[in-house]
């Protein structure tokens, strides 16, 4: 029976109120979706922050690493569409979504996905082809939470790329959450490791007072009082909200105070993070140690900033992969090519290589988007697509029923990119947390550049270095 959307979707609208302090309208005055459904046997949906929500400039901008994962899905999806070890007489087809990072838009879209409903509203009574059997995404833990409550009614499988609360560990509320990023207590426990390496004895932990930041904020603050770590300054406040600036311009003057205190723990999603560095950067907060979390622990906006403020700042990334075939594909779409993506032409505009232009952009393509947690998206595809080929050996009659799937893909184990071992434990976590630690370096002409310089997996707890850095021994 076909159920009203309208009505659906409204009801869920009372239950949850965007915190945000600006009037929700979407992206977008009409809604955009990315999708490719024809003739296809099996669909899997997908939600990416594409755009962001930019409180300084009060607009929407590119979400850069976000259009690299909507490549990334597509990629491992057309991959599988072309293997001969997957799904014999499947194709499989996809939608996606646009959540701007944003509650209402995710909870829309994961509505749109899993009931079948097309972005314009209505309702397909008498045909079920558009309904996603899975979902990739989203990647702030604030929407996967919400995209979580939608899809554990019907215990669809959900699996996300980068939400990293330990929120997500309580299973009777995320029943059918799944993540191929490991959680913040992992990440906490680096850090603090990292901490203890260096024999730094004295920081300050600065967070955002969202769902990503109170959880890491807690994680870390329990574990560093049980090394005997001292803490100079802690503070935990809304980075989003019209009077943080000066909140921000409070805790860097206290930051400032605490001479003996040289480390700073920002732990924050990066739009919030980088409003804070380019704060300290106003208040000339020189020659301090910054220790970046997974959203930001790479991100070329902090090249941007005074090296002054932020060189030799550590950052804390899933462990860094490189896939020669998705990088040649990403290096094939320039501004020449004819491309379904509908949010690729936003990133030749920034580039000056949309239609009209008068530059050569000749060498310009997407091998230029900062390489974030692609193979994130990937394994999470993978894990579906395996999950649905042993559902298919054991109901091959039977249509998949997203419910009934859901075990299928929570017990896959299989070997992923750079050999990295894919598969779950009982909290639907990676079984192995494994990271790789960057450095922010000086080069010529006083530009930044991350570096690797190690890596750490919970098991041995142990720093590979992977040469003579500040953090050596």
């Amino acid at each position: 029976m076909c159920r009203n959307y309208n009505i659906i979707f409204s009801l869920l609208l009372l239950i949850t109120k965007s915190s945000a302090d600006w009037d929700w309208i979407g992206c977008y005055n009409e809604s955009k979706e990315l999708y490719d459904t024809e003739n296809t046997t099996v669909i899997i949906g997908g939600i990416f922050p594409i755009h962001f929500w930019d409180q300084e400039n009060k607009k929407y901008v590119l979400n850069k690493p976000g259009l690299l994962w909507v490549e990334a899905m597509i990629f491992a999806i057309n991959e599988i569409n072309h293997s001969s070890s997957f799904l014999q007489k499947t194709k499989v087809g996809y939608r996606i979504h646009d959540s701007c990072n944003d509650i209402k838009k995710a909870m829309k879209s994961a509505l749109e996905l899993t009931q079948g409903f097309p972005p314009d509203g209505k309702c397909p009574c008498n045909s079920s082809i558009s309904k996603v059997v899975a979902v990739v995404g989203d990647a702030a833990s604030a929407t996967s939470a919400k995209v979580a409550a939608i899809l554990s009614s019907t215990v669809t499988t959900q699996i996300s790329y980068s939400a990293t609360s330990t929120d997500f560990n309580a299973k009777q509320a995320y029943p059918s959450f799944l993540r191929t990023i490991p959680p913040d207590n992992m990440q906490a426990l680096l850090i603090v490791d990292l901490i203890i390496h260096n024999k730094w004895t004295y920081v300050s932990l600065i967070a955002c007072d969202d769902e990503y930041g109170r959880v890491g904020f807690s994680e870390l603050l329990q574990i560093l009082k049980e090394v005997e770590v001292c803490i100079a300054v802690q503070e935990i406040y809304d980075v989003k909200s019209d009077v943080s600036d000066l909140l921000t311009i409070k805790v860097i003057e206290k930051i400032i105070q605490e001479e003996n205190a040289n480390v700073i723990v920002l732990w924050c999603q990066r739009p919030e993070a980088i409003r804070v560095l380019k704060k300290a950067e106003s208040l000339r907060l020189h020659n301090k140690t910054w220790i970046a979390t997974e959203t930001y622990g790479m991100s070329e906006n902090i090249y941007d900033i005074d090296p002054n403020v932020v060189r030799g700042m550590f950052g804390i990334v899933p462990s860094q992969v490189l896939y020669e075939p998705f990088e040649t594909m990403l290096k094939s779409i320039t501004p020449n090519t004819v491309n379904r993506n509908p949010w690729i032409q936003e990133y030749w505009r920034e580039k000056s290589c949309d239609k009209g232009s008068t530059i050569n952009c000749s060498s310009i393509n997407l091998s230029e988007l900062p390489k974030s947690k692609y193979a994130e998206v990937i394994h999470a595809v993978k894990s579906i697509i395996i999950g649905i080929q042993s559902y298919q050996k054991l109901n091959n009659t039977e249509p998949i029923k997203p419910k009934l799937l859901f075990p299928y893909v929570k017990n896959v184990s299989f070997t992923g990119l750079n050999n990295l071992t894919v598969s779950y434990d009982e909290q639907g976590n990676p079984v192995v947390a494994s990271y790789s630690i960057t450095n922010l370096k000086q080069i010529k002409n006083r530009k930044l550049k991350w570096q690797v310089i190690g890596s750490w997996n919970d098991k041995s707890r142990e720093f590979m270095l992977l040469e003579v850095c500040k953090m050596c021994k």
